[in-house]
């Protein structure tokens, strides 16, 4: 089994995950017109869950997480990590069980875009709220090329996009129809493999809005460096249009009221 562990995840991989959830927060936050709410979101838990939990968890601290896992130590690190629930199983029987949805499904995979790949898309669509989103994680780097270039997909809107041709018929032999309508779409070299993610939304009957009709696809491939663009470069007093020294302030202030709550908690113990 591969180590998935947290030494083992690239850098341009944290980086991904990190812009694909910002892109999905906004996707809920426009609409169901809320800042923070109690959405459900379901994820493989996989080898080293945390880092993903953390991230969900710090741009959406409401929202119920369902880490799901054929190997019962993933599922019990998931949980240990902070989601809600950790599920021993595999997602096809999980699926075929669950009567809730999520508005995140997560599907963060090691396999390429495979007729098992698509199956388990196929499945796992019947379980996102709609209007909602699937996230999907695959590589792409020891499967067929011609296999795809023979199928002749239509994908016209990801090239559109700038997505590369052959990532673009992987895509849209995964998602089929629906490919059209992917989002985002991030190119990045995973630990060992390149790495394709991609999200979609579903919407239901009637959808139309911000993230529809007259939506494009948003492309774009991480290269070396970009993470520490990402992590060193960040100036929040320009992106926010607030002063530096509110900043400071308002960061002081959280500060003291993290060390009251921590003392009272430890006094109720």
């Amino acid at each position: 089994m591969a180590d998935f562990s947290g030494s083992m995840i690239s850098d341009q991989k944290r980086l991904a995950r990190g812009e694909q959830w910002l892109f999905a927060r906004s996707f809920l936050r426009a609409w169901y017109r809320s800042h923070r709410s109690n959405w459900n979101i379901l994820t493989l838990a996989g080898g080293s869950p945390i880092g993903e939990i953390e991230a969900i968890k710090e741009l959406m601290p409401n929202a119920r997480i369902v880490a799901v896992d054929r190997n019962a130590d993933f599922a019990q690190a998931a949980k240990l990590a902070g989601a809600t629930e950790g599920i021993h199983a595999e997602l096809s029987e999980l699926i075929s069980k669950e009567t809730r949805t999520f508005e995140i499904v997560n599907l963060d995979l090691c396999c390429g875009a495979s007729d098992e790949t698509r199956e388990i898309v196929r499945l796992s669509r019947r379980i996102v709220a709609r209007p909602g989103l699937m996230m999907l994680t695959f590589s792409y780097g020891r499967d067929v090329v011609e296999f795809f270039r023979q199928r002749r997909l239509p994908a016209d809107e990801l090239l559109a996009a700038g997505v590369p041709e052959n990532i673009a018929a992987r895509l849209a032999h995964i998602f089929g129809d629906r490919s059209g309508k992917i989002l985002s779409v991030v190119l990045y070299q995973g630990n060992e493999m390149p790495m394709c993610s991609a999200i979609l939304p579903l919407l239901g009957k009637g959808g139309t809005g911000i993230f529809t009709d007259n939506a494009k696809c948003s492309f774009v491939k991480l290269q070396d460096g970009d993470f520490e663009i990402a992590v060193l470069h960040p100036d929040p007093s320009k992106l926010y249009d607030c002063p530096q020294d509110r900043i400071e302030t308002l960061r002081r202030r959280e500060i003291a009221l993290k060390a009251v709550s921590t003392r009272r908690t430890k006094a109720a113990a």
